[in-house]
């Protein structure tokens, strides 16, 4: 279709003038919804028509429009917080700073775009065509219900609803696979709707934070959103000041709550999942241009399936920016037909993105292009398009933005890191105990499951790991023949190297084996699906019985239990003892590990937010582990270092509250530290009893209660 600009810059300045009444005017609904897809979307797609980058698919341009929208309000953003301060405004940040900065930038983009950008472009109509769709209504319109389904259930906390919910997600996969109930056309939209689906009916399932990152990322964020200012200052913890390094956590969701007027908790429970959800269609993207659309199709169900994509990715928001800017990335790295020089930009504002966004991700992707360039230089390797200049540019923003906005706290976790793993190579080599459990576990070298059915759900696992294998070698043997891009292959074996690292060497895993074997998983998903088939096909092959539809269904097979094992199904209908899904079997999951591993009650933060507003800043506060790290940090929005963690030789409390949760008063248990290999350790409240005998009880709501020391008056 031909897309006149002219047209194409009315319909983003009627979309500006509908975002602006909203705003002004606070209209409930249309201010949230007119305001994301006005943010989310329109800078974007007017800076892609400055570099005229007209000719890409839909996919594509939805991608990189919210690619360039995200990256461009940070850096708006950052760009107010650093100079408006010096004009006087104070508070940067607030809504009316907001609107009407971005209001100026786009319209000046808008004016860039009519002077500089081609006059008409064609965009391709739809994803999906006409007679692909009229064929397929009904298909179409039970993808489309999938999302309300899942908040559906998720808000009613229904678990009947929510595993309705999961059957009609495993038929679709299976028809999408088996038949043509699903054509190819369908494949994009399929994906894009499990995607949000799968990470609502965790999201939404309670209307609190739950995790361990997402209350320190909240904590960061309400730093800047009381101030409506940035302060790129060091914060009393490490953890803390990396976090505060990350615009994707501090900015981003100030600009998104104060112009939605969105709640910080729901933005990370519902903004960001949607923002997040893309992701999984850059994968098909990335996938099918390396192999056939059914193989993409269920490469990325692969990838969706993980337990880590729908459950702890929910716990630690910040990754999921980075992780977009990630995969723009290695869409752009293999992209054919844009040329250098809008590749460049592309590559420079993503970057930028990424090393904003998430630090650890950026380092990833640091390893990766480092890779594919020496091992091409090493190869003499032609027409490899990750170059000296690429590499050096990407080292140069992220090493200038973590010198400059984290006072090198970034740097200081990576040289402490570096410095236990060399120092620990040659002595802790042979010692698994040096190695995390998940790592042991992983090769088959962990402790026992925690029932028959987690048994299974580790076998099942295992099968997947040995496909990964099979296909990532079957590839390589056969690379000279394979269609699949260069860059391609050596990602695949950077990926599976950097899991080997995990494996062999002693403490290599700085943020957690689960987490890396996921990412690894966006690059070698396609492999988990072509080394099933291969294995299956030799096995069949023995007894002369090869057919496509015998080896797809096999995989298929295996492919479908993994879903359900990882999204915590089957341990849901079989009454596992230990169930996975806190959006499924909450109602039955042991109340101690419940409320250590993820939950908050309401009561808790109402405790917590009393406490915050009654205490004398002056003075400690005495908690469990789980209670300082959570609830006090961020719904309190109490400082790391006024509480201290209670211990069962604490002798006494002077001048201090101690602040006790659910856990505490009910099930009289406190958390005093974490081991990975053994989980949070805990002591019997009663070993602690002398210690109340010197306090008052100044606040009970059942659940929650607060002590102060009698010496304050």
């Amino acid at each position: 279709m031909i897309v006149f600009l002219k047209r194409f810059l009315e319909f983003v300045l009627a979309m500006q003038i509908a975002m602006c009444f909203a705003v002004v005017l606070d209209i409930p609904i249309a201010r949230q919804i007119i305001g994301f897809v006005f943010l989310s979307f329109i800078p974007g797609m007017v800076f892609l028509r400055i570099v005229k980058l007209n000719r890409l698919s839909i996919m594509e341009t939805i991608l990189f429009s919210v690619g360039f929208s995200i990256a461009l309000l940070m850096f708006v953003g950052l760009l107010m917080n650093e100079l408006y301060p010096l004009i006087g405004i104070l508070k940067p940040l607030s809504i009316h700073p907001l609107l009407i900065t971005i209001s100026i930038f786009v319209l000046t983009l808008c004016a860039i775009s009519y002077r500089f950008g081609e006059k008409n472009f064609s965009i391709p109509c739809t994803i999906i065509s006409n007679r692909n769709l009229l064929s397929s209504r009904s298909t179409a319109l039970l993808l489309v219900c999938l999302p309300f389904l899942s908040i559906l259930g998720a808000l009613l906390v229904n678990h009947l609803i929510l595993l309705l919910l999961v059957v009609l997600i495993s038929i679709l996969v299976i028809l999408g696979a088996l038949s043509e109930r699903i054509p190819a056309d369908l494949y994009p939209l399929a994906i894009l709707v499990i995607a949000i689906a799968l990470l609502f009916h965790e999201s939404l399932t309670s209307p609190h934070l739950y995790g361990v990152d997402i209350h320190f990322e909240y904590y960061v964020f309400n730093l800047v959103k009381n101030d409506s200012l940035w302060k790129n200052v060091s914060l009393p913890t490490l953890q803390l000041s990396t976090f505060n390094a990350m615009l994707s956590i501090t900015i981003l969701p100030t600009l998104y709550s104060n112009l939605l007027n969105m709640p910080g908790v729901w933005l990370f429970k519902i903004i960001y999942p949607l923002i997040f959800s893309l992701v999984p269609l850059g994968l098909y993207q990335i996938y099918q241009k390396q192999m056939g659309k059914r193989t993409a199709f269920l490469s990325t169900f692969f990838f969706m399936s993980f337990s880590f994509f729908h459950r702890e990715h929910l716990m630690i928001v910040r990754q999921m920016i980075g992780e977009l800017f990630f995969v723009l990335m290695i869409l752009l790295l293999l992209d054919k037909k844009i040329d250098s020089f809008r590749k460049n930009v592309l590559f420079t504002v993503f970057g930028m993105g990424l090393v904003v966004s998430h630090y650890a991700v950026s380092y990833l992707y640091m390893f990766f292009i480092s890779f594919i360039w020496l091992i091409s230089i090493l190869t003499s390797t032609k027409k490899i398009r990750v170059t000296a200049t690429t590499i050096t540019l990407f080292f140069t923003i992220a090493f200038s933005w973590y010198i400059y906005a984290s006072a090198s706290s970034i740097f200081e976790a990576a040289v402490s890191w570096g410095n236990h793993v060399l120092t620990t190579f040659s002595t802790d080599l042979f010692n698994p105990l040096s190695r995390e459990s998940a790592v042991l576990i992983g090769i088959g070298m962990g402790g026992p499951a925690e029932s028959v059915g987690h048994e299974i759900g580790r076998l099942i696992h295992y099968v997947t790991e040995l496909f990964i294998v099979i296909g990532v070698i079957d590839t390589l043997w056969k690379r000279k023949k394979s269609r699949y891009d260069q860059e391609y292959i050596l990602l695949s074996v950077a990926s599976m190297l950097l899991l080997l690292m995990n494996i062999v060497i002693p403490y290599f895993t700085a943020i957690g084996m689960t987490r890396i074997y996921y990412l690894s998983s966006a690059i070698l998903a396609p492999f988990c699906i072509i080394g099933g088939e291969k294995a299956l096909r030799y096995i069949l092959s023995v007894f002369g019985k090869v057919s496509r539809a015998n080896v797809k269904t096999p995989v298929l097979t295996v492919l479908m239990l993994y879903f359900l094992i990882n999204i915590g199904f089957i341990y849901e209908i079989t009454g596992d003892p230990a169930p996975s899904s806190f959006a499924l079997s909450m109602y039955r999951m042991d109340r101690v590990k419940f409320y250590n591993d993820k939950y908050s009650s309401d009561y808790e933060i109402c405790g917590a937010r009393w406490l915050a507003r009654v205490r004398d800043p002056s003075t400690t506060i005495y908690a469990d582990l789980i209670a300082k790290d959570r609830v006090l940090a961020s719904y309190g929005m109490i400082p790391q270092q006024d509480i201290l963690v209670l211990f069962n030789n604490t002798e006494r409390i002077y001048k201090g509250y101690i602040y006790l949760r659910s856990v505490n008063t009910i099930d009289g248990k406190m958390v005093y530290r974490y081991i990975p290999e053994k989980g949070y350790e805990m002591f019997d409240i009663s070993e602690i009893s002398y210690l109340f005998d010197h306090m008052n009880k100044i606040y009970s709501n059942g659940e929650s209660d607060i002590y102060k020391d009698w010496n304050q008056g």
